[in-house]
């Protein structure tokens, strides 16, 4: 039993428990019959249980996924809406727990059952939330997960920003090549076309060095403490010489810039129908 297992288990105990305190409560103030007490418990119990299964629907989909994620501000979730709605919001706020939609087919695929059933599921960036949602997914849903979208934001991808973007990448990618052949990787530099804007290759080279940095600290922590599974290090083929290099993942990393807020995204498109076709 996992841990979500565990905790809508918790969840219902509880709600059964307030229930049957009130209705009892109720029953004894109004003198119903004791017939009613269990047609209204299970009458709440069933919207209990679609609510729970509406709110985990997404640790039990059978659909071929693609993972949308990155820090805030990047764009993820106007991406979310373009790839499932075809066109940008008017209004976006911060996701609070995971949003799916089915990947908006151009006409030309629409009949090809090779690209039916394809998800597209949209995490938050708040790092609790990512906690909470993103990593038990990656752990739980690891052989469904078709390719994995990282956005980064390339007009404000400064110091601090690629030590946020590395250490979320080497978190994700030493859960995703525990798998064989690892997960491929899209990293995705939006508002490219700004003046402030790195290129792709400068921002492949930086987070290679600050993924690289986190590696050699993480290895010398392992190295003082007794190793779990949990401590597993699924990089280390990545790194030649001292030096971390995505091309040595399994796993394939593609590179691509553009700015879905002008519907500059075609390269995204073109690797989204590619993976489905591989």
């Amino acid at each position: 039993m996992d841990a979500m297992d565990v905790l809508e288990e918790d969840l219902i105990a509880e709600a059964v428990s307030a229930i049957e305190t009130e209705v009892e409560t109720y029953v004894g103030t109004h003198k119903l019959t004791s017939l009613i007490i269990p047609f209204l418990v299970t009458l709440i119990l069933i919207i209990i249980g679609g609510y729970l299964m509406k709110k985990h629907s997404l640790i039990t989909s059978n659909k071929r996924s693609f993972v949308i994620c990155g820090l805030q501000g990047s764009g993820k979730t106007n991406l979310f809406h373009l790839l499932t709605n075809g066109k940008l919001p008017i209004l976006t706020v911060s996701t609070l727990e995971p949003k799916s939609g089915d990947l908006l087919l151009n006409e030309e695929f629409t009949n090809h059952k090779t690209f039916q059933d394809i998800e597209i599921i949209d995490f938050p960036a708040n790092s609790k939330l990512k906690n909470l949602y993103l990593l038990p997914y990656f752990h739980d849903k690891i052989n469904e997960i078709q390719g994995i979208i990282y956005m980064i934001d390339s007009s404000n991808f400064d110091t601090k920003s690629c030590h946020q973007v590395a250490e979320d990448l080497f978190e994700i990618m030493n859960i995703t090549e525990g798998k064989p052949n690892g997960i491929d990787f899209m990293i995705f530099a939006n508002k490219n076309d700004l003046f402030t804007s790195k290129k792709t290759n400068k921002i492949k080279e930086m987070l290679e060095s600050e993924i690289g940095k986190i590696h050699q600290l993480k290895l010398r922590s392992l190295n003082n403490v007794e190793d779990t599974d949990d401590d597993k290090d699924n990089l280390d083929i990545a790194t030649k010489d001292g030096k971390f290099q995505f091309q040595l993942l399994d796993g394939n990393v593609d590179f691509a810039e553009g700015n879905i807020f002008k519907d500059k995204y075609s390269k995204i498109m073109d690797w989204l129908y590619e993976k489905i076709v591989n």
